[in-house]
């Protein structure tokens, strides 16, 4: 018989149940009950983030249930600060960013080497968390820079925590287009009367001086580090085997011959010639 995942029946068990609760929460059907059935809520949401989040950890083959888990806690705070202190929905928003961006960080830190990709799911979660909260103090110039500078920065870490043996180039490529764009934006914006963001040019020759070095420093570590190796001791030669051909051994006077020697034994007869044998000593008796 085959095995089938049982994912879908709980998911699907689990949002006909909080639509239904939600349902009858919006049309106050529950409004007598709302302190108590506030703090239920976020007892089971939070219980359930715990317990999920406690059995990824125990399972560390099933990473992706730290998506789940940081969702549940942070819908378990959401529904605490929306229905208990009333506070405005951008802030409830942020949190679930920010759920989400922890979830991923996580999944990075433990194992870096093979999920390197989810610090990019993290830094944009953070970095969307960031513009949410003071995107309506800036203009849309200011937030288009935020955006492109934190993805920029986003990349330049990833290039620098990614594994060595992986390709790392486009990720150092794209972080320094991104930086480009955004240092053209700021310097092109009509706001932006300052004159000293026309001089935004200098901090690409500082970023590549900089880069310059940490590669130099790099390939001299390198090379010292070669240095250092001590050289593996000579091995023994193999013996030489000599070019002179042998010479043949003269025979010594007096010395007795061995092979010669020896008195050769008489062959047996085959059968055929023993047959042949006898009839001719019986033909010659008659």
């Amino acid at each position: 018989m085959k095995h089938h995942s049982k994912a879908g029946l709980y998911w699907g068990l689990g949002l006909f149940l909080v639509g239904l609760f939600f349902t009858f929460f919006t049309f106050g059907s529950l409004r007598a009950y709302q302190d108590e059935v506030t703090w239920a809520t976020v007892g089971v949401l939070a219980l359930a983030g715990l317990a999920v989040l406690g059995y990824s950890a125990v399972r560390p083959a099933r990473w992706w249930y730290f998506i789940p888990a940081f969702l549940l806690l942070g819908m378990a705070i959401v529904v605490y600060l929306g229905v208990m202190r009333h506070v405005p929905g951008i802030w409830l928003a942020a949190v679930i960013f920010l759920s989400l961006a922890f979830a991923h960080l996580v999944i990075f830190l433990t194992s870096m080497e093979e999920r390197w990709w989810a610090w990019i799911s993290a830094g944009s979660f953070f970095l969307l968390t960031g513009i949410l909260l003071v995107g309506g103090l800036l203009s849309a110039t200011m937030v288009v820079l935020i955006l492109l500078l934190g993805l920029a920065v986003i990349f330049y870490v990833l290039y620098l925590v990614m594994p060595h043996q992986r390709p790392r180039w486009w990720s150092l490529t794209l972080a320094t287009a991104l930086a480009i764009v955004g240092g053209f934006t700021f310097s092109a914006a009509p706001e932006t009367s300052a004159s000293w963001a026309n001089y935004w040019p200098l901090l690409l020759i500082l970023l590549g001086i900089a880069l310059l070095v940490w590669y130099l420093a790099r390939v001299l570590t390198a090379a010292e580090r070669q240095e250092r190796i001590p050289q593996p001791a000579g091995t023994p030669s193999s013996p030489q085997t000599s070019s002179v051909p042998p010479t043949a051994v003269e025979p010594v006077e007096g010395a007795v011959d061995v092979v010669s020697s020896v008195p050769e034994t008489p062959e047996e007869p085959t059968n055929a010639e023993e047959t042949a044998s006898d009839e001719g000593s019986l033909s010659g008796a008659q």
